[in-house]
């Protein structure tokens, strides 16, 4: 039989302002482990790669990274949508230049069915174009959009984006997604497809993608999280959560870090410290697998109630640099009713057990979530100072309104709005009582760190 081609993207993204912090899709990278093991011939073209071959020939773009690997994507400057007009700040597409990606497609076996991820739901514009060119390039091939936004806006993906040969996938079981790969080829699916309904059987995610030189890699010891923060929307992606068992996360991250000689691994998960046990197997599994001493980054946050003496001690040995804990509000009010997961006694003592650990107070790092419908300028302001008093570094970040949430409701946002106006940027310039005043309460966050 002749072995198909499955072709995997991730599109460009267009926003005011995008940095790559660790980014690769991860979903796509699991879908390429599983195809591969029934046979198909996969690749993946990312169009945020900014380590891509095509991009040395780019015209006065230089990748550069900081240590962890992160750094500035290539932007081009082009027209705001007409809805997001009023907004005073430059708007981009962010990603490889068209004719890199072009080139990229061309270098490739004609694809059989074409599968394209979607990020952020304000960043659909990307995903459309994305698919206009693929639909130019290989017309009559059926693409498939998946991925958050295909999720959380279905109903505005469907009718934006589908059109002939284009569908729209929902939801992350990707069981289902391998069994229409099957049918689109005219093959039985797979009976045991259904093992891939389960996060655990997933493979390791297909780093191989990637050439050389890979400065990080991102990963995930779970889906789905046992916390159920009102204005998160993580819950309607995995609503189950699953962990694998850390012994296969370890021979999975061995397996890349050996292989590829990455020292950065940045953990995506939505609560990697589900409790301070798992905690403690976890991070004890890296110190016997000898996968200590590479730098660990946490950009998603960690649950301060988690870090015990013991976690934080562990934490240390292993490398986990410049801990990031989840934090948002110093508010009891708005702790109990944004999900209860946080209370300012156990925040001070994660804080305390990470010092005592060694980490220097400079090094620790804690979210304040601004924006959220329910508080004001005054809440964000003291929440910020009660982080800086104490000596370490509150990070600003701006409250994006996501549908299907119980925060969504508090935003007065009609049902049909344009997700453009999802983007934290065009949201906060909605607010009379915050936007204007946003860079008040960035400039005094930093001024904890000048």
């Amino acid at each position: 039989m002749k072995q198909l081609n499955v072709l995997l993207v991730n599109p460009w993204i267009y926003d005011f302002t995008a940095y790559d912090l660790w980014a690769k899709p991860l979903g796509l990278l699991y879908i390429a482990g599983i195809l591969q093991k029934y046979g198909y011939n996969v690749t993946l073209i990312d169009c945020m790669d900014r380590h891509h071959p095509g991009m040395k020939a780019v015209e006065g773009y230089t990748p550069k990274s900081e240590d962890n690997g992160c750094g500035q994507y290539y932007t081009v400057e082009v027209n705001k949508p007409a809805t997001l007009a009023q907004i005073p700040r430059k708007y981009h597409r962010i990603g490889m230049p068209e004719n890199v990606f072009v080139s990229a497609l061309s270098s490739v076996s004609t694809p059989d069915i074409i599968l394209v991820t979607s990020g952020m739901t304000y960043w659909y514009q990307g995903v459309k174009e994305t698919v206009e060119v693929l639909k130019k390039m290989y017309p009559g091939k059926t693409i498939i959009i998946g991925g958050t936004y295909a999720t959380l806006c279905y109903n505005h993906a469907v009718a934006n984006l589908e059109s002939g040969m284009v569908k729209v996938y929902k939801g992350g079981d990707l069981a289902e997604l391998i069994k229409i790969v099957h049918i689109v080829n005219d093959i039985e699916p797979p009976m045991d497809a259904e093992n891939y309904t389960d996060f655990r059987n997933y493979p390791a995610p297909w780093y191989d993608a990637y050439m050389d030189p890979l400065l990080y890699i991102a990963y995930r010891t779970s889906i789905g999280c046992i916390n159920r923060c009102t204005y998160c929307g993580v819950n309607q992606l995995a609503k189950v959560p699953r962990i694998k068992a850390y012994k296969t996360v370890v021979d999975e991250l061995r397996q890349v870090l050996y292989k590829r000689q990455v020292r950065n691994v940045a953990f995506y998960d939505d609560a990697l410290f589900q409790s301070a046990n798992r905690a403690e197997e976890f991070l004890s599994e890296l110190v016997l697998a000898k996968l200590d001493g590479y730098k660990y980054h946490t950009p998603n946050g960690l649950a301060p109630r988690m870090i015990t003496k013991s976690v934080a001690l562990l934490m240390k040995r292993v490398g986990f640099i410049r801990p990031r804990l989840s934090f948002e509000s110093s508010n009891p009010i708005t702790q109990k009713n944004s999900g209860d997961k946080i209370n300012n006694f156990d925040f001070e003592n994660a804080v305390q057990n990470l010092i005592t650990a060694g980490y220097p107070m400079q090094d620790i790092g804690v979210y304040v979530l601004a924006g959220l419908p329910y508080e004001g300028f005054d809440d964000v302001k003291r929440t910020i100072q009660y982080i800086g008093k104490m000596g370490i570094e509150p990070i600003l970040v701006e409250y994006s309104p996501i549908p299907g949430t119980p925060d969504w409701a508090q935003c007065g946002f009609p049902p049909n709005t344009d997700p453009v106006w999802h983007n934290n940027t065009a949201y906060h310039f909605l607010r009379v009582d915050m936007g204007t005043r946003l860079q008040e309460l960035k400039d005094l966050a930093h001024s904890f760190w000048r």
